[in-house]
């Protein structure tokens, strides 16, 4: 007998309603601005080929996108739906809610806020969120019980040490370490040293930070400056430094990760995030005809015109 599979829940990436009944579309397939400004509206989330939205956040992102064109002032909401679980995508408009306290919480309240942030992460949570009461429940149960725990931890008195025998061994000699083959040891390249942060990235030396990255310091900066969602990601620097250089040189990720002395798989999914963000925060302003005005592009096509008159 086939054991029944629980249903997929879809939320929507902006107002986080579930939206298996409700029309949606996938992000990837808006257009690009349209990306950049749900984008905006979500710095903590990096939005990825699953990801849904709903048919009104759609809307209201191509509005806002309409306005900011057109130089109007957009609406002051970014959500298509208010009154959603921040939880669970449920509609709180026939349910009972509870407000998340924030400010000035209680000890219970500050566990329950605690286990919030662990269910809903990356997501943050706002002033504008709201629980529906079953979600707050469980929420609470397993708060409370967390608490219980801590306390009965603390209550435990620390076992005594037990008295040691003092024992004479004999030491052996330690075998030497057998030579490990040239091409598993680490590589180590002088100045080259882990891009964790921005600091960091001033330690480098000029010459080595332009060999392994086709850039100087200025230019990476100024393309962080960009790009600020991948300095707020946790080791974003690294994923966008690890992909310029693989752009750069073409290297496999084996041996970048070698150098950057990071596990492989850590090192794919940064640089994987890194060019997500680049794809939908600095593409669309740089590149394509959405980044430059149509004066702009006239003055671009009048250059040759002009110097062959004069």
């Amino acid at each position: 007998m086939q054991t029944l599979q629980p249903a997929l829940r879809l939320l929507c990436v902006n107002c986080n309603i579930r939206i298996e009944k409700l029309r949606r579309h996938l992000v990837f397939e808006l257009d690009t601005r349209v990306i950049s400004k749900i984008c905006e509206w979500n710095p903590s989330i990096v939005i990825t080929e699953e990801h849904y939205i709903c048919d009104v956040c759609k809307e209201s992102a191509i509005q806002h996108v309409n306005s900011g064109l057109a130089n109007e002032p957009g609406e002051s909401s970014s959500r298509g739906h208010m009154h959603a679980c921040l939880v669970c995508g449920s509609s709180l408009r026939n349910r009972k809610c509870d407000l998340i306290v924030r400010e000035n919480p209680s000890q219970l309240q500050q566990a329950i806020y605690i286990e919030l942030e662990n269910r809903i992460a990356p997501r943050q949570a706002t002033s504008l969120d709201h629980v529906c009461h079953p979600c707050w429940l469980r929420l609470k149960r397993v708060a409370t019980r967390n608490m219980q725990q801590n306390i009965q931890l603390q209550a435990e008195p620390e076992p005594e040490p037990e008295p040691e025998l003092e024992t004479e061994l004999e030491l052996e000699p330690e075998p030497e370490p057998e030579p490990q083959p040239q091409d598993q040891q680490a590589v180590e390249v002088p100045g080259m040293i882990t891009l964790l942060h921005i600091e960091s990235v001033e330690r480098i030396d000029e010459h080595m930070f332009h060999y392994w990255l086709g850039m100087n310091k200025q230019q990476f900066e100024l393309l962080l400056y960009e790009i600020p969602r991948l300095i707020e990601t946790k080791r974003g620097i690294l994923g966008l430094g690890a992909l310029l250089m693989k752009m750069r040189t073409g290297d496999s990720d084996d041996r970048l990760s070698q150098l950057l002395m990071v596990p492989r798989r850590t090192l794919e999914r940064l640089m994987d995030k890194a060019r997500e963000i680049l794809v939908q925060d600095f593409v669309p302003r740089n590149l394509g005809l959405q980044h430059i005005s149509r004066e702009q592009l006239l003055q671009h096509n009048l250059i040759i015109p002009n110097s062959v008159q004069n």
